[in-house]
């Protein structure tokens, strides 16, 4: 998670900048519940100008959310098992959420992991 003392690593470039800020912002995300509370965490994302690409404002990254996710990568894999042996009504349920949004949410993990998985075997899908 990003913190005031940490450099902002740029999601243009991908490297820090300790240079060209230009704004923060609030964003809402979904994590595990703790206690069988939903929990939502309130993270500050920091808007800077890459030097690489001139004008342009780029969002920083930060490791297990998404661009432009509201819900964690562990919240999501947690969906993900879920939706694995239950249909998504009953995970939603389960959750507290609309069906629509499991169904948004393990499509987007499964997505993530069919990408690990063709990098793994070189782009090529397995022949019998």
């Amino acid at each position: 998670m990003p913190y005031k003392r940490n450099k902002a690593i740029c999601s243009n470039c991908k490297k820090h900048h300790q240079t060209g800020y230009h704004s923060t912002k609030y964003i809402v995300v979904e994590d595990l519940r703790i206690l069988e509370k939903r929990v939502f965490l309130h993270i500050p994302k920091r808007y800077y100008r890459c030097p690489k690409a001139g004008k342009k404002i780029f969002v920083e990254e930060i490791s297990g959310i998404k661009y432009y996710s509201r819900v964690t990568r562990r919240f999501g894999k947690q969906v993900s098992r879920l939706t694995a042996i239950t249909t998504n009504q009953e995970a939603g349920w389960y959750l507290g959420l609309d069906d629509e949004k499991v169904y948004r949410i393990d499509k987007s993990i499964l997505e993530e992991e069919a990408k690990k998985t063709r990098s793994y075997t070189g782009g090529n899908s397995y022949k019998c």
